[in-house]
C-alpha cells in the first residue's frame, strides 16, 4: 500500500489525477477530473476554448441578419407600414410580385420589363415587423446550426441557391 507524499504515517489508495503523487484525504482536493494533490490543486489549470466553444453567432448568419434588418428599416422609412401590406418605394422597386414586373404574366423572369434584381432583392424584403420577427428567429436557429456544419463558404452559396431558386 502507498503512503502519502506529506503524511508518511497515513496509506492511502488514492493518488493525485495530475501528478500521480499518492495522498491522503487530508491532502486531497476534489476537481472536476479527479483527486488532486496541494500543489497541483494551487495551478490553475489552462482553459482553452475550442473554435464551437461559445454561443457566438456564426458570421455569415450574422450579416444575413444585419442586412435583412437594415433592409427592413429602410423599408419602413420610405414608406412600408410596419403591420404589413407593402408600399414605399423600395418594396414597389424590389418585392417580386407579378404584376409589378408584366402586368399578369405568370412566367415574369423571361418576360416583361426585366427587372432581375428583384429576384435578389425580393428575399430581402419583408412584409411588417411580424414577418421579419419570425423570419429572422428561423434563420438565427436553423443557421446558426447549419453554417457550423458546413462552413460560411458553403452556407452562403446554399442560401444564395435557395434564394434564387424560391424567387
Amino acid at each position: 500500500m502507498d503512503v502519502c507524499y506529506r503524511h508518511p504515517s497515513r496509506e492511502t489508495g488514492v493518488s493525485c489525477s495530475s501528478c500521480g503523487r499518492p495522498i491522503c484525504p487530508d491532502c486531497m482536493t476534489p476537481t472536476p477530473v479527479g483527486m488532486r494533490c496541494p500543489e497541483c490543486s494551487r495551478e490553475r489549470t489552462r482553459v482553452t476554448r475550442g473554435v464551437r466553444s461559445g454561443p457566438v453567432l456564426p458570421r455569415a448568419t450574422q450579416a444575413l441578419i444585419v442586412i435583412n434588418v437594415i433592409v427592413f428599416l429602410a423599408e419602413t422609412a420610405t414608406g412600408a407600414p410596419l403591420g404589413g401590406g407593402g408600399g414605399g418605394s423600395i418594396w414597389n422597386h424590389g418585392a417580386l410580385f407579378g404584376p409589378a414586373l408584366t402586368g399578369n404574366n405568370p412566367f415574369p423572369v423571361y418576360t416583361g420589363t426585366h427587372e432581375y434584381w428583384r429576384l435578389l432583392t425580393s428575399a430581402f424584403l419583408h412584409d411588417g415587423f411580424l414577418h421579419i420577427a419570425i423570419n429572422m428567429f428561423s434563420l438565427y436557429f436553423v443557421d446558426s446550426a447549419l453554417e457550423p456544419a458546413i462552413g460560411s463558404r458553403n452556407f452562403v452559396v446554399v442560401y444564395m441557391t435557395s434564394l434564387l431558386a424560391g424567387s
